[in-house]
């Protein structure tokens, strides 16, 4: 069982960037984009581009990397649904759970081969009504964070030249690949 103080965790810097263009170009251009992401909460007016590919190809490779993160900080996961984002300015992201089980985590991977933060887009957690921790959307930063914890994509600006884009990774804890484990890794320390 995954340490139940542990709630989010920031990766930086760990995608190498032309790693990352190649993935971004390949999941940009090849996924079947509709306009109709959203948070599943029915007053929600507004929606953005979206796209739930099945978990093959570039998306396996980059599951594959980001999740080895995850397993070194001992914290080992099954992906149940991939979600490709795109949000421009004017599209809506209302905050959301993604699961109410507290054994269910969501990993964020931002895609943009370049961000501006002036251009928005932040993705923040929330507690209650305050933020509890806010990410820029910097190329190849991802976030992994327990999905019954409220959350969301700020909106973006109208000065941005083109859509933040990421892929969220929706998982189920996996006890079988902890239970095989022979890893000896301390547990990821919240920032709380």
């Amino acid at each position: 069982m995954v340490d139940d103080s542990i709630k989010y965790k920031e990766y930086r810097d760990e995608i190498p960037y032309n790693t990352l263009k190649t993935w971004s170009r390949k999941l940009m251009n090849n996924a079947d984009w509709k306009f109709i992401g959203w948070t599943g909460n029915a007053k929600e007016p507004l929606r953005h581009w979206a796209s739930y590919p099945e978990l093959e190809g570039v998306l396996k490779d980059l599951w594959e990397f980001i999740n080895a993160s995850f397993i070194e900080d001992g914290v080992f996961l099954k992906p149940q649904r991939t979600i490709l984002n795109l949000y421009n300015h004017g599209d809506s992201s209302w905050m959301h759970v993604d699961s109410e089980d507290p054994d269910d985590w969501t990993a964020i991977v931002f895609l943009n081969e370049h961000w501006d933060i002036n251009w928005g887009g932040d993705f923040s957690l929330v507690e209650g009504s305050e933020i509890l921790q806010s990410f820029a959307p910097t190329p190849g930063k991802f976030v992994l964070f327990k999905s019954n914890i409220l959350h969301g994509a700020r909106p973006v600006s109208r000065e941005a030249p083109y859509p933040r884009f990421g892929v969220a990774f929706q998982c189920k804890h996996d006890s079988n690949v902890q239970g095989l484990s022979s890893l000896k890794v301390p547990a990821i320390r919240s920032t709380l």
